[in-house]
């Protein structure tokens, strides 16, 4: 009992400072980034690119407010791209998604998840994603559309300069929709 007392207490101590640890590194400069003569982050340098020539989609996203609002931009996001593989971490519920970019194609009949399954290939300098494989009971965006198993989502990425990331999110779910339905994203770098 007293072991979950004190497990208690310390998720609650973590939960009421988490934006304060957050915040903290906001005054702390990030390597690497490009920057002015004045030594403030250049966010209209090109894109970066990573080892295979393709752009570096890695990076602390912030968001722009749309409707609808897709869940995956909702709260702060990072992305960490390596080879064959972007992974999406989610500060919001501690989530995190996998975005396989090995070539490898989605599953034939997958077990529902919260993210589903998805597979990126690049297109130029856009890496254009399929995810298939959701759970009947999700939300679409923060308005409680829904999403259902049947779902196909198609998001194109595109790093546009060192600090802006556009997406274009088309969802094709025709057991909840008519027709598909498509918004488009900005989500800013976040860096010092």
């Amino acid at each position: 009992m007293r072991y979950a007392t004190v497990a208690l207490i310390h998720a609650a101590i973590l939960a009421a400072v988490s934006p304060a640890l957050f915040a903290q590194w906001l005054d702390y400069p990030t390597p690497g980034v490009p920057r002015t003569p004045d030594d403030k982050p250049n966010l209209s340098a090109p894109a970066p690119k990573a080892a295979d020539g393709k752009p570096d989609l890695s990076g602390m996203w912030g968001w722009e407010t749309a409707r609808p609002c897709p869940r995956e931009v909702v709260g702060t996001t990072k992305s960490v791209q390596i080879p064959g593989r972007i992974a999406i971490l989610t500060e919001r519920n501690m989530a995190y998604r996998q975005i396989f970019t090995d070539g490898r194609p989605l599953p034939v009949d997958p077990n529902p998840t919260w993210k589903g399954y998805s597979t990126g290939k690049w297109d130029g300098d856009t890496l254009v994603v399929q995810t298939i494989g959701f759970r009947d009971d999700l939300w679409l965006d923060s308005d409680g559309n829904p999403l259902t198993s049947a779902a196909k989502v198609t998001e194109k990425f595109r790093r546009s300069n060192y600090g802006m990331l556009e997406i274009e999110i088309t969802v094709d779910d025709p057991t909840a929709y008519t027709a598909p339905r498509t918004v488009k994203l900005t989500q800013p770098l976040m860096v010092e």
